[in-house]
């Protein structure tokens, strides 16, 4: 036989091995069959965004697209052979928009540095938005949550002693200022409002930084008596925090305080003996 035709006739035998499932090459689908697609909880500060992703479903928020949620239908794929494991996910808005949406996740320990969970994020993303911008955050898987509420026994936390902080310690002051801080929480958006600093200001105004529980960032200043905000702004990552900012942090009663290790929880109450919130001081 020609050698034409003798590796015409092996190309020939290669593939109808392949074909039928022959020879010693694994089959490595890309599909995540659906009892095991993962679910993820991804956000960002560039300037804030976050995405869930739950199987065939996400829903992502970015204040750079105007504070909306839009919702998107697809699919993930993985590599299976790679180490560490990298997940894709693509979708399309099904708001009739026909934007996309997608998103390249990888198992890494990723720490976002605008956010006050601890430990740090499991996964690293890189999200290609409908605008066609490509940003990058940190992920959890989404049954996997930093701490479940019922580990801080709320009712068992010991009374804050305000004039026992140090006088460099923002929440000194805290039964004072808190009228302004009340009506910069009401603005904030987003889940678990808190803030992270106070301070007074000439004029009767008070400024404050504030955060939500999606890791969104922002600045208010209002009038000490809490009628009016003169000021209220998101910031992004290229603001700068300020000195001593998140080490104390206070949350208003019907919120659940900060979770992670690195936090211990007081109870305040205001002089009347009602509870007005909850302190929490960072020890990391």
């Amino acid at each position: 036989m020609r050698p034409y035709h003798t590796r015409l006739l092996a190309l020939a035998l290669v593939l109808a091995s392949v074909a039928c499932g022959g020879g010693d090459q694994e089959e490595r689908p890309t599909g995540v069959p659906a009892a095991e697609q993962p679910a993820f909880r991804c956000q960002g500060n560039e300037p804030f965004w976050n995405v869930q992703i739950e199987g065939t479903q996400a829903r992502y928020r970015s204040l750079a697209d105007g504070d909306t949620e839009r919702t998107y239908e697809g699919e993930f794929q993985w590599d299976t052979t790679a180490e560490p494991a990298v997940f894709e996910w693509n979708g399309v808005d099904t708001g009739g928009t026909r934007g996309r949406l997608s998103a390249s996740i990888r198992e890494e320990r990723c720490l976002d540095t605008m956010s006050d969970e601890t430990p740090p994020f499991s996964h690293w993303i890189r999200l290609r938005a409908p605008s066609g911008r490509e940003v990058t955050g940190c992920c959890r898987v989404a049954d996997a949550p930093v701490a479940p509420r019922g580990e801080i026994a709320l009712d068992e936390l010991p009374l804050a002693n305000l004039e026992a902080l140090e006088a460099d310690v923002w929440a000194r002051d805290l039964i004072e200022l808190r009228p302004a801080l009340e009506i910069c929480l009401s603005r904030v958006s987003g889940s678990g409002p808190r803030v992270t600093y106070a301070w007074p200001i000439e004029g009767g105004m008070v400024g404050a930084r504030l955060r939500n529980g999606e890791g969104g960032w922002f600045e208010c200043v209002a009038t000490r008596d809490g009628v009016s905000i003169d000021r209220f702004d998101a910031l992004t990552s290229a603001d700068f925090p300020l000195q001593h900012e998140n080490r104390v942090v206070f949350t208003p009663p019907e919120q659940y305080p900060p979770s992670g290790n690195c936090y211990e929880h007081e109870r305040v109450l205001d002089a009347q003996g009602e509870h007005v919130g909850w302190l929490s001081f960072n020890t990391c």
